[in-house]
């Protein structure tokens, strides 16, 4: 019986949810230890490593070759990603492409040896959880936009400091790993939902294509084929988040790379990247990543 002046019909008992296959994911606590945005110029590169102490998601943005994992071989190439527990050897070979890998290490549950530089001694391995096997080692990503934009996420993320900083960090570690799991279970889908996701991709296409311009839903809705309503709707379900959120984070993104890596004013950079003035970006900038693109900036001169 539900208590006096609660309305029953909003009253949930979590006894009505399935529990999980795994139960100890309810015990998980992501720790990110690395993000890394890497980008390869060298023919043939080669990367071999005997063992692992934390894991690791190799996701190829772009680039082609062959990636081996205790002995068996995957082919690379974009929107693949590779996932190595703790203690597993590999090695992956790039073809003379240039490449480029979002790379994330991470334990999966957070315990003292967690908190050391990264890399961790190898020998690590052997007090880590590991995900569970039946999560496959490879995978092709079939809603690669909305993985790319949880590693963004953490990517940001990375300069949060305090509790709230690091609560939002093991929000998105277990984000990308959901979408795992739901791209594991995606293979029956239908072909409306195929439909729905080819839409999804020629908006973001386009987002992508055009950061300096200012884009309206009924313009991406328009682009996408879909009618305005339909769109934001997928749009939200695939992507996770807003089309309007999508196009401040991915114009903050780009933004962040030109204040780390280039010197151009950051009143250029918010024109390039489509804000209306740099007060503006300036306001955008914060709410997303918590600091201004004068800290960023100048963080990056003293490092």
């Amino acid at each position: 019986m539900a208590q006096e002046g609660i309305n029953e019909s909003y009253v949930f008992d979590v006894s009505y949810r399935c529990p999980p296959l795994n139960k100890s994911v309810t015990t998980w606590s992501p720790f990110l230890r690395l993000a890394h945005d890497f980008r390869n110029t060298m023919p043939l590169w080669h990367y071999y490593k005997e063992c692992l102490g934390d894991h690791a998601l190799h996701y190829f943005y772009s680039g082609t070759g062959k990636y081996i994992i205790d002995g068996k071989s995957y082919p690379i190439a974009p929107r693949t990603v590779f996932l190595r527990r703790p203690g597993e050897n590999s090695e992956f070979k790039m073809d003379d492409v240039p490449g480029r890998m979002l790379n994330i290490h991470f334990d999966l549950v957070e315990i003292e040896s967690s908190l050391c530089l990264y890399p961790c001694p190898d020998e690590d391995y052997k007090l880590k959880e590991k995900l569970p096997p039946e999560l496959p080692v490879f995978q092709k990503i079939s809603n690669n936009q909305a993985y790319e934009q949880a590693f963004f996420d953490i990517l940001a993320a990375t300069w949060l400091q305090g509790e709230a900083g690091e609560c939002l960090r093991k929000s998105l570690m277990f984000r990308i790993i959901s979408l795992l799991y739901a791209n594991q279970e995606r293979g029956n889908k239908s072909e409306k939902l195929i439909s729905h996701q080819n839409a999804i991709n020629k908006a973001i296409r386009y987002i992508r294509s055009h950061p300096e311009k200012s884009i309206t839903v009924v313009e991406l809705a328009r682009i996408a084929g879909v009618s305005r309503a339909l769109f934001c709707r997928i749009f939200r379900h695939n992507v996770g988040m807003t089309p309007h959120r999508y196009i401040n984070n991915h114009r903050i993104s780009l933004a962040t790379t030109e204040l780390i890596y280039s010197d151009v004013p950051i009143k250029e950079i918010a024109q390039r990247c489509g804000f209306a003035d740099v007060y503006h970006f300036s306001r955008i900038f914060k709410q997303v990543t918590n600091r201004t693109p004068a800290q960023v900036r100048s963080r990056r001169k003293l490092s």
